[in-house]
């Protein structure tokens, strides 16, 4: 059955031997750059396309065989998805589809799907200063990005990368290639905005675009020494700050969380003597060590973002989980208290542990939830918590974590956390109701229609509908 593989995908791959790397290439072991060490996989094979014609004859074979499929972009995936999630699958790698355009009659943009963050994020602003919403991390692939969700800096102001999307060009698992629009297979382009992965790969996508901010203010203010119960005061006037709804969307925020210290830290797209207005350093009981500056353009504010997340670009043995908080149910002081008590806890064995606090909110949630795949529109803010080992990670690092949310699920035995695609954990044994929610019934009709044969999936993709259903 392998060689029988092999000679399809160098059929497919016009006959190109280095576009095909199977477990007998020389190059194999070097062509497995996994991102979370902790999940070794080993595909089946690792091809390089470099047209949307030789994905689909790479899908063919891949069906044809009994293969499942996943497309790797930049490859970050918490779960290593991107590379199947486990061994035996083929994998397409989209690095070569990186093209770009853009027209400057309708302010869209045509991007590869192979392309990443920081390189869409200059071309669009030497096309006349334009930008879209999207993460922080430039190594990033837009191709996971824009078909999971995108959230990021300008989230607040503009939506996530998915809301941008227009129009894409997929390859179906039968190695059918259409596009998926409004008008065209509207239903996958819904599928697409949140799922796109469990559906079809992308090959290329069309985004519409917005006039970059002129610069802005980037700011941090750094807790440092405190005890458990000092960090938790932190805590409690960040949410009081974040959760007043007449907030500036213009404002992007985080709080991390360290071991030893708390930072918030963020960008305003707007003047100095409207960030200060806001009266962020003031809304906190315990001074900081602060640092604001004045960034006089978008490039220089996307490149203090790809600093701050240069260390999550690289691989690791790691684990991390997420969870969402609603405005209408915050954490409560004791809440608060107890999940900085129980920080103190840290396993021995744990390298680090970072928490990190994200508003998201404001256009966010001028979206419905059931509009696109992606349902977590009335979020307030993310926690995500990750912890990073030396070695494999121990089920007492895991144990760490989990106990973490659950002192916050403890608190809400009737509420129902649900849990972010673009970090997801794979050890949810319910990873599709939380990453999709309501949306998963109709993702689950969608997925019986267009891949019934479940060609492209990893562990927690969306599984196939049983039958009819309302939605």
């Amino acid at each position: 059955m392998a060689a029988r593989l092999s000679a399809c995908l160098l059929a497919a791959l016009a006959y190109n031997q280095s576009a095909v790397v199977t477990p007998s290439s020389s190059s194999y072991n070097s062509s497995l750059t996994i991102y979370n060490l902790n999940i070794p996989i080993l595909p089946a094979a690792v091809t390089y396309p470099s047209t949307t014609k030789q994905v689909s004859g790479i899908v063919k074979c891949a069906a044809e065989g009994n293969y499942k499929v996943q497309a790797k972009g930049g490859g970050h995936s918490y779960g290593n998805y991107g590379w199947g999630g486990e061994s035996g699958e083929v994998v397409i790698n989209l690095a070569n589809l990186n093209g770009y355009s853009y027209d400057n009659s309708t302010g869209y943009a045509t991007v590869g799907a192979g392309s990443q963050l920081g390189s869409v994020t200059t071309a669009l602003y030497n096309s006349g200063g334009r930008a879209v919403a999207h993460g922080s991390c430039p190594d990033v692939g837009i191709g996971g990005h824009a078909t999971i969700g995108g959230v990021g800096p300008t989230s607040r102001q503009w939506g996530a990368t998915i809301d941008h999307v227009m129009s894409a060009t997929v390859v179906l698992a039968d190695g059918r290639i259409v596009t998926v629009s409004e008008t065209e297979n509207p239903d996958l382009l819904w599928a697409l905005k949140g799922a796109g992965g469990s559906f079809f790969v992308a090959t290329e996508f069309v985004f519409r675009t917005e006039a970059a901010p002129a610069g802005g203010v980037s700011y941090s203010y750094a807790f440092e020494g405190l005890n458990a119960t000092a960090q938790a005061q932190v805590f409690k006037d960040f949410q009081t700050f974040i959760s007043n709804p007449s907030l500036s969307w213009e404002l992007y925020i985080l709080m991390v969380g360290l071991p030893t210290v708390i930072e918030v830290t963020g960008s305003f797209f707007g003047s100095l003597e409207d960030f200060n207005a806001l009266g962020l350093e003031q809304a906190f009981s315990i001074t900081p060590v602060a640092n604001v500056t004045v960034i006089p353009n978008w490039l220089d504010m996307v490149a203090i973002w790809a600093t701050e997340s240069e260390n999550a670009e690289k691989p690791a043995y790691f684990y991390a989980k997420s969870l969402d908080v609603l405005p209408d149910a915050l954490l409560s002081d004791d809440t608060i208290d107890s999940m900085f008590e129980y920080l103190t806890t840290t396993p021995d064995n744990a390298l680090t542990y970072e928490l990190e606090v994200q508003l998201v909110s404001g256009a966010m949630a001028e979206i419905a939830s059931n509009a696109t795949a992606f349902p977590h529109r009335d979020v307030l803010y993310w926690i995500f918590a990750y912890a990073a080992t030396r070695g494999p990670v121990s089920n007492t690092t895991i144990d760490f974590l989990d106990g973490f949310n659950d002192v916050i699920y403890s608190a809400f035995p009737n509420e129902t956390f649900y849990a972010y695609a673009g970090y997801v954990d794979p050890l949810l044994s319910n990873g599709p109701e939380l990453y999709w929610a309501d949306n998963l019934p109709r993702l689950e009709q969608i997925k019986k229609e267009y891949d019934e044969r479940d060609v492209f999936h990893n562990p927690q993709s969306v599984p196939v509908g049983d039958g009819e259903c309302d939605w």
